[in-house]
């Protein structure tokens, strides 16, 4: 599992939106950061879950940013071997 899919569904099922919506939303701040490959590490994912998602969950209405990016950081701090494992 990448990056892109794993916080594309810890954000869709917390925020009730569909799956291809989040991972869009996921990929398009990827962008804003600059970082258009899913393999980062979780150390190098966090400030761009703090800064560029936050800032698109804000501009697309997406329920209250801080609690969602709260919620996706704590959740890939939860869930990094998943990563570490399929990489």
């Amino acid at each position: 599992m990448d990056i892109i899919s794993l916080l594309g569904q810890i954000l869709a099922d917390k925020s009730g939106s569909r799956l291809i919506h989040a991972k869009g939303l996921i990929r398009l701040a990827l962008s804003d950061a600059g970082k258009a490959d899913a393999n980062l590490e979780v150390k190098q994912m966090i400030p761009i879950l703090n800064n560029q998602v936050k800032q698109r969950l804000a501009n697309v209405k997406l329920g209250d940013p801080r609690d969602l990016v709260k919620h996706l950081t704590t959740e890939l701090v939860k869930k990094q071997s998943l990563l570490t494992m399929s990489a």
